[in-house]
């Protein structure tokens, strides 16, 4: 969720990624020239706290954690990125402020800047943020790499979960045609990639208590649960920096949520791989409808005990609340 100075910055950008008009007057994101995203209807909605509070209680949702959405500030040059990092969490902080029994935040840093990024990730803590949002990968880098395991440590030490959000592919060049780059195909391959990274590079032999949500049941990976072992099993010498098999620091340390996918099966697939605990509510408000995200768990097979545990208790317990 984002302010309006947040959008008009990106819209005053001359780069990308930014916000403007296309040719039919209609509000979209462009990631670069060829791939884009119309939000015509999304505006208001990012910007007016009074819109997001009347959808919640048509759809019967008491309470959001909200944060930043795509394209975040880690994308932009430095000093845009640290001042739209502040703009972005006091806007967040203020609501939650405001409305303490109906939201959560999550801090947006400025990744691009490791120690301003830690100094955001304090401040954003201080003023009430209970977790992080970060995306697949920082202008291309993935999200293993060292120079991003101080903000690994921080989280962890703070007990602050980490939201693993799918962002433009580092390499988008072979999912531009036929809008395959967003929620089609790259954002979920760019998420599962950065998640499956960090296990294999030792992330959480490092740091055994970091808590890391997935969005959309997980981005495939319980589906291929056994076949991420096959590195691990055939060639351990591969992987020295872990001592486990990639798919018990998943069921470890991972938790994912039932964002923007509704379909029963893939619900079943991840009901029955992971910890029950470890499975959130998710709507993906506003690009979806919160009412279809609620129908989608309420109509499906679960039981009624293990609903009511992740419509809302499972994400009580990860947040600290």
């Amino acid at each position: 969720m984002q302010a309006g100075e947040y959008i008009k910055a990106m819209q005053q950008y001359d780069g990308y990624p930014r916000y403007g008009l296309d040719p039919q007057g209609r509000f979209t994101w462009y990631a670069s020239p060829a791939m884009f995203e119309v939000r015509n209807n999304l505006q208001g909605k990012f910007e007016d706290i009074a819109v997001r509070l009347r959808d919640m209680e048509k759809a019967g949702i008491d309470a959001q954690v909200i944060s930043g959405v795509a394209p975040g500030c880690e994308v932009f040059p430095v000093a845009m990125g640290v001042r739209l990092g502040r703009i972005n969490n006091d806007f967040v902080a203020r609501i939650v402020g405001d409305h303490p029994q109906s939201f959560y935040g999550l801090a947006t840093l400025p990744l691009q800047d490791i120690e301003a990024a830690l100094a955001e990730f304090d401040r954003a803590v201080a003023l009430g943020l209970r977790g992080l949002m970060m995306f697949s990968n920082v202008q291309g880098k993935r999200v293993d790499l060292r120079e991003f395991w101080p903000v690994y440590e921080r989280a962890e030490r703070l007990r602050a979960p980490i939201f693993l959000h799918p962002t433009v592919p580092e390499n988008p060049t072979g999912y531009a045609d036929y809008g395959m780059w967003g929620p089609v195909l790259g954002f979920g391959v760019d998420a599962e990639t950065a998640a499956l990274r960090m296990i294999m590079s030792g992330v959480f032999e490092r740091f055994p208590n970091l808590r890391i949500v997935l969005g959309h049941l997980g981005e495939t990976i319980p589906f291929f649960l056994r076949r991420i072992d096959f590195v691990y099993l055939r060639t351990p010498e591969a992987l020295p920096g872990i001592k486990k098999r990639p798919s018990e620091y998943f069921l470890e340390n991972f938790y994912v949520d039932t964002a923007g996918v509704f379909h029963e099966p893939a619900l079943r697939c991840a009901y029955d791989t992971l910890d029950h605990r470890r499975i959130l509510f998710g709507t993906d408000y506003p690009l979806e409808d919160s009412s279809k995200g609620k129908a989608f768990i309420e109509n499906s097979g679960i039981p009624e005990g293990d609903k009511n545990r992740i419509y809302g208790g499972n994400a009580l317990e990860l947040l600290n609340v």
